[in-house]
């Protein structure tokens, strides 16, 4: 198994587990067996989550490598466009009166509770309305799905959506989805999900606190159709597992619950959404991958700011910058690190080169062939 690809790529992964934990798989009562671990320690608890230590940007080769990039698929924004266009196509009102708010046994074990419904002021940037707010906990819910796989899901989580105003009518019809969510009680406490597929485990566990905003012009479009905004603090850990070894990574979004991620993006023309966005974006943003990374090979946590539009276009697997599969045409973004060291990062998809402003030192430009060679010899080729 490469350890680091699986879990940097690990984040959708964990969007599409919530398929499962998401209430699990109805109220069924099955025979079906656990083959996935639970997500305790060795003490019956929960592992705690660590934000992601600070990098230094020390030099223009450690800014390339750090580079952010688009960071559309690694925030809550593909989920939540998921989830929200599934919900559609199944014409499932997921966020009216109507909303599932009774706790059920889970389909192979454990127990699914709702521990309260009510009206709160979440104070969402995105609605002065009141929330519907429902709260619950997952307790060793075992459940499967044809998307999945099946895994145990422990933990608590919020999820609510705006009684009034903008994002309020009804979802098959509206124009905009508004929600709100924290999953997780704290970086002590986060919501986990272990799941067990073609002979690996994967541990996940995230404390996520944030609020969605999708955008459509119409209700044949999809939610996200016309752009979508988020404000995020998330420190999402996850451990991958099988013969070979382990690793265990961690992205982090955002200082705290008051100082938030936040990513916008825009459709680019008559581009659809599929083929390529403009996104935007700031806040702290960081990760770390224990067990995999050689010391030579930076990693942690940046502010990192977008001060031209981000161009990103999707490409075939295996064709972006270090086998991404979206590539930034053009734009440029800011990252600075806690000593204050500042860099400037401009894309420049035609000539195939990054650029560098590192404090008062002079430009550096690096071609995408330089970039993958720094990465092999720094990085062991991750």
């Amino acid at each position: 198994m490469d350890c680091s690809r699986s879990v940097k790529s690990s984040y959708l992964a964990l969007m599409i587990s919530m398929l499962v934990a998401c209430g699990g798989g109805g109220g069924s009562s099955g025979e079906q067996s656990s083959n996935s671990p639970d997500n305790s320690d060795e003490n019956g608890e929960f592992a705690a989550l660590e934000t992601v230590a600070a990098s230094t940007l020390d030099s223009e080769e450690t800014v390339v490598l750090l580079a952010p990039g688009s960071l559309m698929d690694e925030t809550y924004m593909p989920f939540t466009r998921l989830m929200a266009n599934l919900n559609v196509a199944l014409e499932v009102d997921m966020t009216g009166a109507n909303r599932v708010d009774q706790g059920h046994a889970c389909e192979g074990g454990g127990e699914y509770v709702v521990m309260q419904r009510s009206d709160q002021d979440v104070a969402s940037p995105f609605s002065g309305a009141l929330h519907d707010v429902i709260k619950t906990e997952d307790k060793n819910c075992f459940s499967s799905d044809t998307f999945s796989g099946a895994g145990h899901a422990d933990g608590v989580r919020r999820v609510g959506y705006p009684v009034s105003g903008i994002g309020s009518g009804n979802f098959l019809s509206e124009t905009d989805f508004i929600g709100f969510e924290q999953s997780g009680t704290s970086l002590e406490s986060p919501f986990s999900v272990s799941q067990s597929f073609e002979g690996e485990t994967v541990i996940f566990s995230r404390y996520w606190y944030g609020f969605m905003h999708l955008r459509r012009d119409s209700d044949d479009q999809a939610y996200g159709g016309a752009g979508g905004e988020l404000e995020q603090y998330s420190v999402v850990g996850s451990t991958a597992i099988d013969s070979d070894g382990s690793a265990t990574g961690i992205t982090q979004f955002g200082d705290n619950e008051q100082e938030r991620f936040w990513l916008e993006y825009d459709i680019n023309g008559d581009m659809a959404f599929e083929e390529g966005h403009i996104e935007r974006y700031q806040g702290r943003y960081g990760y770390s991958i224990a067990g995999v990374l050689p010391k030579s090979c930076p990693q942690g946590a940046f502010h990192a700011e977008t001060n031209q539009d981000l161009y990103v276009k999707q490409v075939a697997e295996g064709e972006g910058l270090l086998d991404r599969e979206d590539e930034v045409t053009s734009g440029s973004l800011v990252m600075t690190d806690d000593a204050g060291n500042q860099a400037t990062v401009s894309y420049d998809a035609g000539a195939k080169t990054l650029t560098v402003t590192l404090n008062e030192s002079a430009p550096k430009a690096f071609t995408y062939q330089q970039i993958e060679t720094l990465m092999t010899q720094r990085c062991g080729g991750f």
